[in-house]
């Protein structure tokens, strides 16, 4: 035999050699995904939905995305239960948030099946506004506990350890389409321990908008985007003084936490981004806070499991924050992250408000996109 004919022959015996080994598999594969994709198998291990592997128990997951239709059947299959937790004290803040809140509720196609109005204010009209207005506007669904200071151990100790908790401040001024569904995905996946939204005007998120482009931190940044010359004088105006100047990232960023045109910005950036179709500015995909090292991140809009929190004694002289999102994930080394698509607004920090939030006009900009995205809002 040649040698020519003898290279062919080992060919030919190594490439049926491989086809021995491979090919029943691959076709096999082929097969199973040909089914999959013409929806003649039912099989489960046939899904196209992704699988995740549960870091704490090492359950595998078969999770819908939430644009599936199958994703509300999933929750209804698994008994998933969804409650919203907003502590209450500013009846101007929570009409805006209500209308959020009720988009979300079970009955118009949402997750919540119950909202917990906690009280932390003794101011009458306010509570007053809450027996009278806001609490029979959803007799089926709002309730109300009272809380007493500020240690809130009593509070989550008292959830149900099977629900999954939202928690809200009441100075939310808009929640994002599917961002609850968003986060709640996120937390079944069991990557992360508690979940935050993608929240405007953070201590610590903020630094990653301004990365990212979301919103400008100089005078002359990217052109001039803005929407007419009422957003043009404002922008601008708040931008003279170069408040991003020095901006660091981490949880107590003086210019997040106590600046006002910082929070001036975040808003109106945020405001003329939604107006021009262009939130996706802000999808970082997800954030894990915790990636590098334990530290504190705000707690505005955030959700878990009531077994999260319920089993956990905190320390009165520590804030619930600090708990939270920093001494719980710690002492159980888990982490915790923001999910991209989940965007929130937060009005402001305690020394925003007080530095005159509230002049700049930004509540009544809430105020008019809540009615429009929400319909009409509760009267005063």
């Amino acid at each position: 035999m040649s040698r020519t004919s003898l290279r062919g022959s080992l060919h030919s015996v190594t490439a049926s050699a491989w086809l021995a080994v491979l090919g029943l598999p691959l076709l096999l594969a082929i097969g199973m995904f040909a089914a999959c994709w013409t929806g003649v198998s039912q099989h489960s291990t046939c899904s196209l939905m992704p699988s995740y592997n549960s870091p704490i128990s090492g359950r595998i997951i078969d999770l819908p995305p939430v644009n599936s239709r199958k994703w509300k059947p999933w929750l209804k299959s698994h008994k998933i239960r969804v409650a919203a937790l907003i502590f209450y004290g500013r009846r101007e803040y929570v009409r805006i948030l209500n209308g959020y809140v009720k988009q979300n509720l079970l009955k118009n196609g949402g997750v919540l099946e119950e909202v917990i109005w906690i009280v932390q204010t003794d101011n009458p009209r306010d509570i007053a506004w809450l027996n009278n207005i806001l609490l029979p506007s959803e007799p089926a669904f709002y309730t109300t506990k009272t809380v007493e200071g500020r240690n809130f151990t009593e509070q989550y100790q008292s959830l149900d350890p099977d629900v999954y908790y939202i928690k809200l401040d009441d100075d939310t001024m808009y929640v994002g389409e599917q961002a609850i569904d968003m986060m709640l995905h996120e937390k079944l996946r069991d990557r992360f321990f508690i979940v935050s939204a993608n929240v405007i005007n953070h201590s610590v998120l903020t630094w990653i908008h301004a990365g990212m482009g979301a919103m400008h931190t100089h005078k002359n940044d990217g052109g001039r985007e803005m929407l007419g010359n009422d957003y043009d004088d404002l922008l601008m105006r708040y931008l003279e003084d170069k408040p991003f100047a020095n901006f660091t990232y981490g949880p107590l960023e003086k210019c997040s936490l106590t600046s006002l045109e910082c929070a001036s910005l975040c808003h109106f950036y945020f405001l003329q981004n939604q107006a021009s179709k262009q939130l996706e500015r802000y999808n970082f995909h997800f954030w894990d806070f915790h990636a590098f090292s334990y530290n504190r991140w705000s707690i505005n809009a955030i959700l878990f499991k009531g077994s999260d929190l319920s089993n956990e004694p905190m320390d009165p002289k520590v804030s619930d924050e600090v708990f939270i999102s920093w001494t719980l994930p710690q002492k159980l080394d888990r982490h915790c992250g923001a999910v991209g698509s989940a965007l929130v607004v937060h009005l402001a920090y305690g020394m925003q408000r007080n530095a005159g939030i509230g002049e700049t006009g930004i509540v009544q900009h809430y105020e008019h996109l809540a009615a429009k995205l929400t319909g009409r809002l509760l009267p005063r």
